[in-house]
């Protein structure tokens, strides 16, 4: 047999280094490019994260300032300071993101938009190779502000007081409204108890909301619960302003059930006076709900103050002849919701079933307010001094409830407030009439006063989130 010859043995180790040198001219390249490709990846993935988060902080500060302007100017200093937190210098090697424009921009009707973009020089390692030292990497980031038109509709009933819960809720309260931007939305407030102020309500909405934390500081909290009436003065403060493609908001607070409506109650036969029909009926109580605890008619925009003349007394069986289906300003009082008991005659029942039935008729009204507040009903225009004069309607609107817990508010509340709400369960309590086509606020309980500034931040919280 015979032995390769060794000029042969020679001739295939050489081509085998060939061979070699061949592919690892061609694979460390492309190895390298992998290492490159995969760092530019990473870098590229932090400047578009840092990107977004830097618009979206931007947005957010919209709110912070006197004055457009001044917003404007905060809105840009957050958005790079953002930018710096979230791409820090050193990322990779890198120097830093640089920003390459940014514009807030407030030309569109009712929103704000804050547009990033930022570029990052990124060094390469293997491609350096192929005498390419350095990439430049960018991305881009837009967050919309939405204007905000809200109307905050608060309980200032007696048993705020009776709890010591009154300062507390204004001092939450206050803290809240604070956190809107002056001079592009549009902050109001209604408070009710056994009436409400018409037709102009305690703060109107208005872009000027400075003294707005004053007027609240100075709310009295007593009488009865006028829920419904509440409700109607902030929806008609919305449906006047009549902007709906701004982020249109209601947020009612409560610390218990409605126990006070306003309707043309038809008088008994038996009662003389001669001025016409009665306007309100409400019912306070010290704790416990008693038959002597109804207490009176009153005009919807008198401070509580029962109203004077020849007036029969009341809960006498002389006064009113029953409670009407529908209340002042055109909700339902026989809707459902609670049981109630139509046509049902004052004079011929005890006292107690009469408190009953008012009551579930407060909670129907309420209830039936929320549900047009939802549907965006119409109004009909019921003049001053009984109504806020204003027709017409308004459908979009973003409705939040926060419920104080510390009086007894019972699970027929809850559910009122999260039916307002029509809370999809991820607040409190999912609504029992909730409706996936419409817009879901949410309803935040506060078991006792401790717990009112959290709940109005996180609603607070919600409203900027839907304002993005």
């Amino acid at each position: 047999m015979r032995k390769p010859s060794s000029n042969r043995a020679h001739r295939q180790k050489g081509m085998a280094v060939m061979v070699t040198a061949a592919f690892l001219a061609l694979m460390v390249p492309l190895v390298g490019l992998t290492i490159d490709a995969g760092i530019m990846y990473a870098v590229h993935a932090k400047l578009s994260a840092a990107c977004d988060a830097a618009a979206l902080a931007g947005a957010r500060e919209l709110t912070v300032g006197a004055d457009p302007g001044t917003q404007k100017t905060n809105a840009t200093n957050k958005t790079k300071q953002y930018l710096a937190l979230n791409f820090p210098s050193g990322y990779f090697g890198t120097g830093g993101a640089n920003v390459d424009s940014l514009v807030v921009d407030d030309t569109l009707a009712h929103e704000r938009t804050v547009t990033l973009q930022a570029s990052v020089a990124v060094n390469t390692i293997f491609m350096r190779w192929l005498r390419v030292s350095s990439l430049t990497l960018s991305s881009k980031a837009q967050a919309v502000r939405r204007d905000v038109n809200l109307v905050l509709v608060m309980d200032k009933s007696t048993s705020l007081q009776r709890t010591g819960s009154c300062q507390t809720l204004k001092d939450a309260a206050a803290n809240f409204v604070q956190g809107f931007a002056e001079g592009r939305d549009h902050i109001g407030l209604v408070t009710f108890g056994s009436d409400t102020s018409l037709p102009t309500p305690d703060f109107p909405v208005s872009t000027d909301f400075s003294s707005l934390p004053t007027t609240i500081e100075n709310i009295t909290c007593n009488g009865s619960t006028a829920t419904a009436l509440g409700l109607y003065s902030g929806y008609s403060q919305l449906v006047q302003l009549g902007q709906p493609d701004a982020l249109n908001v209601m947020l009612l607070f409560t610390d218990g059930q409605p126990t006070d409506i306003q309707a043309n109650f038809p008088k008994a036969t038996s009662c003389t006076n001669t001025e016409g029909t009665m306007l309100a009926v409400g019912v306070t109580h010290n704790g416990t709900w008693t038959a002597t605890n109804v207490t009176g008619i009153y005009y919807p925009n008198n401070g509580g103050s029962t109203v004077a003349g020849n007036f029969c007394s009341y809960p006498g069986t002389s006064d009113v002849a029953y409670i009407p289906n529908t209340d002042l300003y055109g909700s339902s009082i026989n809707s459902g919701f609670q049981p109630f008991v139509a046509n049902q005659m004052f004079g011929s029942t005890s006292t107690a079933a009469k408190v009953t039935n008012l009551m579930n008729a407060s909670f129907n009204a309420a209830d039936s307010m929320g549900l047009r507040i939802r549907h965006g009903g119409t109004l009909t225009a019921v003049a001053a001094p009984y109504g806020t004069g204003v027709s017409g309607s308004l459908s979009g609107i973003v409705s939040y409830s926060i419920g104080l817990g510390n009086d007894g508010m019972g699970s027929d509340t809850d559910d009122l407030l999260a039916r307002f709400a029509n809370d999809n369960g991820s607040g409190y309590k999912k609504a029992s009439n909730y409706e996936s086509t419409y817009a879901s606020g949410l309803y935040v309980r506060a078991d006792d006063a401790s717990g009112l500034a959290d709940a109005f931040s996180r609603v607070q919280s919600e409203i900027l989130r839907l304002q993005q």
